[in-house]
């Protein structure tokens, strides 16, 4: 008889003898799809006589055992037969394979580009229309945005100290001392400091000196205030980074009542 596979529709001949009562599984060699068959139906025509062909019943008998075990589902021989084969048990299924989504393309690439190219357009015009906005960006302005002062670079460590030193001419002297901490990562130097000296709010008095020059109480009552601030103002120390250096500045003849003072480091 002649099959079909429900799968992929080839057409296939095979055996009807071979099948029993059973519904029999065959696999189709041009897919490889799996399905099942069973033996057609009878077509009963009634006959005008009875006859009875013994050359019929011969071959039923020779062929007996392999009808019955047909019908009872074992796997038939058919590797005679092109293009199937027969298999015992249920249905396999057979696995379809999603067909692939369409690709989606996105927006954030184009949205991106639009975005910059706007900012570009909008700088280059600013730029022409109002240039004093861009001063940022100058040499001048770079060199002042990363650079940091002195007074950045150098700080005050602790309090510093002021009083009054009496000479042995008789004179005063105000003097105040402390240390400058090196905060940059360079060594720093020579460093200038100027002291102020204060009755209230009101400044009074004032001097400077440069660092890393400390004179002795005998040195400051013996020498002359010129000789002093020529010897606070000539100073080439150094300071390295994240160590201090002390300082000493001397008011000479300063005026009476001096209540507070203050130090900085000068640019």
């Amino acid at each position: 008889m002649r099959i079909s596979c429900t799968q992929c529709d080839a057409q296939h001949e095979f055996p009807v003898q071979r099948l029993g009562e059973q519904i029999a599984q065959v696999r189709c060699a041009q897919c490889g799809h799996v399905f099942g068959i069973r033996r057609p139906a009878p077509v009963v025509d009634e006959p005008a006589s009875f006859q009875l062909d013994l050359a019929s019943t011969e071959t039923y008998e020779a062929h007996v055992g392999q009808i019955t075990e047909s019908a009872t589902g074992d796997d038939l021989d058919v590797g005679d037969l092109p293009g199937l084969d027969l298999q015992e048990g249920p249905r396999e299924p057979v696995e379809q394979t999603p067909a692939p989504e369409p690709r989606r393309r996105s927006l954030a690439v184009p949205i991106l580009f639009l975005l910059l190219a706007g900012t570009a357009a909008f700088v280059a015009y600013s730029a022409v229309m109002n240039p004093r906005a861009f001063t940022l960006f100058q040499p001048e302005a770079l060199t002042g945005l990363f650079s940091s002062s002195a007074s950045d670079k150098l700080a005050m460590d602790g309090a510093q100290k002021g009083a009054y030193l009496q000479r042995e001419d008789g004179n005063k002297l105000f003097v105040i001392t402390g240390w400058v901490q090196n905060n940059a990562g360079a060594p720093q130097g020579p460093v200038k400091v100027v002291g102020s000296a204060y009755q209230g709010a009101k400044k009074v008095a004032d001097a400077s000196a440069v660092c890393g020059v400390v004179l002795s109480e005998e040195e400051l009552s013996a020498l002359a205030p010129t000789e002093i601030t020529q010897k606070l103002g000539a100073g080439a120390a150094t300071v390295k980074p994240g160590e201090k250096i002390a300082f000493m500045i001397v008011i000479p003849d300063p005026p009476k009542g001096i209540t507070q003072h203050s130090v900085e480091v000068a640019p």
